[in-house]
């Protein structure tokens, strides 16, 4: 069973979350779902709704694609929050950063990142990324329905 494929996207700057979601949109994923949070803070608030809702599968992301640099925490905080909680540890979360440097690729995968990307510079590099992105993880992999 498939399920819908609601995707979060934490993401602060809105030019990258407009690029984010149309590029989604273009690839063919106009009819999933986003969940936006700009801040940490709105993303564990998101998931405590979650948690309390009466059907927390039907409105809990399938896939979150996470920035690191977020204005109120980390966005690897964040992620290791994620991993660390029983119920939203299976979602995959995909790191779409501007950052290069190694030590924030090692920290990711260490925190339970199933995916690591840079951010392209210009709009096609992007758009061609986010349609990789989505053909792998919303039409390739199975991906766990949440409980």
């Amino acid at each position: 069973m498939k399920g819908i494929r609601r995707i979060m996207i934490v993401e602060d700057n809105d030019d990258d979350f407009e690029a984010l979601s149309m590029a989604l949109e273009e690839s063919g994923s106009g009819h999933t779902p986003i969940i936006r949070c700009s801040t940490g803070k709105e993303a564990l608030e998101q998931f405590d709704r979650m948690r309390q809702s009466r059907r927390p599968a039907e409105e809990s992301p399938r896939l979150i694609l996470l920035d690191l640099k977020l204005p109120d925490m980390a966005g690897s905080v964040l992620l290791e929050e994620i991993k660390s909680d029983a119920r939203l540890r299976q979602i995959p979360v995909i790191v779409v950063t501007s950052s290069s440097n190694n030590s924030d690729v090692n920290r990711c995968y260490d925190n339970g990142a199933n995916s690591y990307v840079r951010k392209p510079l210009d709009l096609d590099g992007f758009s061609s990324m986010v349609e990789r992105l989505r053909g792998f993880w919303l039409e390739t992999s199975e991906l766990p329905i949440p409980v």
